[in-house]
C-alpha cells in the first residue's frame, strides 16, 4: 500500500486488455446480488457500450459514451477518461431500510475490490460521484445510483505514501 498514492488522472488514450475486466468484475460481484451496470470506453475486444454484468456479450446500449458520462458525472475527467466504468444502481425506493444499507454495503464492497484488483493488475482505479437524477437516463432503467467505479491505465506514476501517521505530503493535482 506505500508503493500506492491516490489516482486522480486516468489516460483516455489507453485502454485494458479484456482478460482485465473479465477479472476485475468476476472477482468483485463475487457473492454480490446488487445490479451492476458497465460502461466500456476502451478495452481490447469488447464494443464500446453500456452493459448489464455479467453479460458482456451484447451491449445494452453501444456507442461511444465519454461524453456522455462525463456530463452525468458532474464534469469528471475519471469517468470521461477511465477505460470502463462500473456503476452499482437498484430502485432503491422498493429497499426497506436494512436493504438499502446492505446496498450501499455491496456497493462499496465492490468498489473496494476494483480498487485492489485494479492495482494489482496494473490499472487504477477511483470511485467517482455522479448527478443523481442524470442516472435513470443514461442507464435507461428507473435505477438509482450508488456508486461508480472507474478503472483505467494510470495518467501518471503514483508517489509513494507514507505510513499511517505520517503521510507523504501531498500536490494539487491541477485540471488539464
Amino acid at each position: 500500500m506505500l508503493a500506492r498514492g491516490s489516482q486522480r488522472r486516468m489516460d483516455p488514450t489507453r485502454g485494458l486488455p479484456e482478460n482485465t475486466l473479465r477479472t476485475s468484475l468476476r472477482a468483485a460481484l463475487r457473492g454480490v446480488s446488487l445490479p451492476h451496470r458497465v460502461v466500456v470506453h476502451a478495452i481490447d475486444g469488447v464494443a464500446p457500450g453500456l452493459y448489464r454484468s455479467p453479460d458482456l456479450s451484447t451491449p445494452a446500449r453501444a456507442g461511444a459514451m465519454r461524453d456522455e458520462l462525463y456530463r452525468v458525472s458532474w464534469e469528471g475527467g475519471l469517468a470521461r477518461d477511465a477505460a470502463f466504468v462500473v456503476i452499482a444502481a437498484t430502485d432503491v425506493g422498493a429497499l426497506d431500510d436494512r436493504e438499502y444499507r446492505e446496498a450501499h454495503l455491496a456497493a462499496g464492497l465492490v468498489e473496494g475490490r476494483l480498487h485492489l484488483l485494479a492495482y494489482g493488475l496494473g490499472a487504477s482505479a477511483s470511485g467517482m460521484t455522479f448527478v443523481d437524477s442524470e442516472v435513470p437516463p443514461f442507464l435507461g432503467e428507473q435505477l438509482d445510483g450508488l456508486l461508480f467505479t472507474c478503472v483505467g491505465v494510470p495518467g501518471y506514476t503514483s508517489a509513494t505514501g507514507g505510513p499511517p501517521g505520517a503521510p507523504t505530503e501531498v500536490r494539487k493535482v491541477t485540471e488539464r
